[in-house]
């Protein structure tokens, strides 16, 4: 049985159980949003491109640990992003990501993938928090070819992927390197043309 007195100290210990209860939810609440406005687009990209583009293998698979441990270069003032993890060797797993802003506040993403087995080159829209392939919509795409995302300005230079061994699987024998010039990818009124040499 619970006496009168434990009674009326209960009721007195409520209400302050009740606020600190309060007090503390309101400050994981503020803290989240803050912590989700505070990530920059870039970050939040990243995060979104799938695994089949590029795969964490270190860091628990954590995407926060691998930027904090392996990316090297976080370009907001650009929108250019580029790592690799250097545990092993640079060519198991880089990256290089670069973001081309439309009038609307949503973006098209060049993205290029590499390690000793491949190299690949995405064009991916963002929008509404959602990542989509749009490679074959980009003018002459091709995965026969080198495009250099740049870090500054909006001109991608495009060249002929050259094989040490044309025809064989890329490997520790076979490597992909800058080929022939083809011409440039200009990034102008929210939509990528062709400029070719004169």
């Amino acid at each position: 049985m619970i006496n009168k007195k434990e009674k009326n100290n209960m009721s007195k210990k409520t209400p302050g159980l009740f606020f600190a209860l309060i007090i503390t939810t309101l400050f994981f609440t503020v803290s989240a949003n803050a912590q989700d406005k505070s990530e920059n687009t870039l970050r939040k990209i990243f995060k979104l491109v799938p695994a089949e583009y590029f795969s964490i293998y270190c860091c628990d698979e954590n995407p926060d640990e691998f930027i904090k441990k392996y990316v090297t270069v976080e370009d907001t003032a650009t929108g250019y992003m580029q790592g690799a993890d250097t545990e092993e060797d640079p060519q198991y797993s880089s990256f290089q990501m670069k973001l081309f802003k439309r009038s609307d506040g949503s973006y098209i993403v060049g993205f290029h993938s590499e390690s000793m087995r491949w190299s690949d080159y995405y064009f991916l829209d963002y929008r509404n928090g959602k990542l989509k392939n749009i490679s074959l919509t980009i003018p002459q795409y091709s995965t026969e070819n080198i495009y250099e995302f740049p870090r500054n300005g909006t001109v991608i230079k495009v060249y002929k992927k050259k094989y040490d061994l044309p025809g064989e699987p890329l490997g520790v024998d076979n490597s992909v390197t800058k080929g022939k010039k083809l011409y440039d990818l200009v990034w102008a009124n929210g939509k990528f043309t062709v400029k070719k040499k004169k």
